[in-house]
């Protein structure tokens, strides 16, 4: 009778031990969060100007004239403050007036107006422009953030409610940090994140790789926060990252962050490899492009459109169609252009309509 005693109290005191120590972890779980995070290297899209920044409070007030778009907003903000639980908790709490908010959201029917038809500058279809109005680079806080979001389309059509929350949730992203654009295409950060609306039911869920990135953000220590070098805590691990999976993502984001370190001719080595693996991404074969042409290499960059090696199914769409037209007004060839843009206009005739193919339309006169 005494040996089932002492048993059954060594069974209570056992279970107690392993109680307690489960009790323990769960409580260390945001602590090993916080730390594991604070070793992974940085995505290149965490980086503004060659600045990380981030909030530097638990509570953002946000503003838009446009209540009727609230039920909108709140759902494409919960993914993030999600995300952030273990690592950064985050509110996000409404306010009455412009004045007193961390983030304005603005609706405009358009914003393709907005934007220059220049080498330096990203030319195409804009759904939304996140701009940190208001940050210290000296500490990595930023102060204020404007979101402006297109409730119409290329076309002059109105956006349907899923992409306006699609757009809403990735530029919620920018809002928070996170400036660039990921290289993975199945990523909310990435620039083709539009094209997943009705992709899958879980239309405003967060990639594994966004959970990530924002999660390094936010656990980063000061020091690497106020780090004005982006290539050192990228360009090794993404070189290794390309050379062991060699997928056009990996090169892709090795591209990038040539181009960013202002490594151009390793730049453009990498964009022709990415876009040979994927001869219908626009994205990659635009950055291409715009590479090339930051280099002054306009015939080089019309050659790519001209290649029979590189000939894909991209070179066929409107933007890329009106890019080939924008080098020939470069390299002075202005009926080149015109012809162009014929074949552009009887293949697409409702591109025609949009301010970009406008501009482009007036420098080829």
């Amino acid at each position: 009778m005494l040996r089932v005693k002492v048993f059954t109290v060594f069974i209570a005191f056992v279970g107690l031990v392993i109680f307690g120590l489960n009790t323990l972890d769960k409580r260390a779980d945001a602590r090993y969060v916080v730390e594991k995070m604070a070793t992974l290297p940085p995505p290149i899209h965490m980086q503004h100007d060659g600045h990380f920044y981030r909030w530097p409070k638990h509570t953002l007030s946000l503003y838009t004239a446009d209540a009727s778009k609230k039920n909108l907003i709140d759902p494409a903000l919960r993914p993030w403050e999600i995300s952030l639980e273990t690592v950064y908790p985050l509110t996000i709490q409404w306010v009455d007036a412009p004045s007193m908010a961390d983030i304005l959201i603005t609706f405009e029917p358009s914003l393709d107006q907005k934007i220059q038809v220049d080498a330096q500058h990203r030319r195409g279809y804009t759904a939304a422009l996140t701009t940190p109005t208001r940050y210290e680079t000296e500490t990595g806080e930023l102060k204020q953030i404007t979101m402006r979001i297109a409730t119409n389309n290329s076309g002059g059509l109105a956006q349907s409610p899923a992409v306006i929350q699609r757009v809403i949730l990735h530029e919620f992203g920018h809002a928070l940090g996170l400036f660039g654009h990921s290289a993975n295409a199945s990523d909310v950060m990435s620039p083709h994140y539009v094209k997943q609306v009705g992709a899958s039911a879980q239309g405003l869920t967060l990639n594994a790789g966004d959970v990530q990135t924002i999660q390094t953000l936010y656990a980063m220590p000061e020091d690497k926060l106020l780090s004005t070098t982006p290539a050192s805590f990228t360009l090794d691990r993404l070189k290794v990252q390309a050379e062991s999976t060699p997928s056009w993502q990996n090169i892709w984001a090795l591209a990038r962050a040539y181009r960013n370190d202002n490594q151009l001719d390793l730049a453009l080595t990498q964009y022709e490899k990415a876009f040979k693996l994927a001869q219908s991404n626009e994205e990659v074969l635009l950055e291409w492009l715009q590479t090339h042409q930051r280099e002054n290499q306009n015939k080089e960059a019309l050659a790519v459109l001209t290649n029979s090696r590189v000939a894909a199914s991209a070179f066929t769409k409107p933007r890329i169609q009106l890019e080939k037209a924008w080098l020939q007004i470069k390299l002075n060839d202005k009926l080149a252009a015109k012809q162009s843009l014929d074949a552009l206009r009887g293949q697409h005739p409702e591109y025609t309509k949009t301010p970009l193919y406008q501009q482009v339309f007036h420098q080829s006169l």
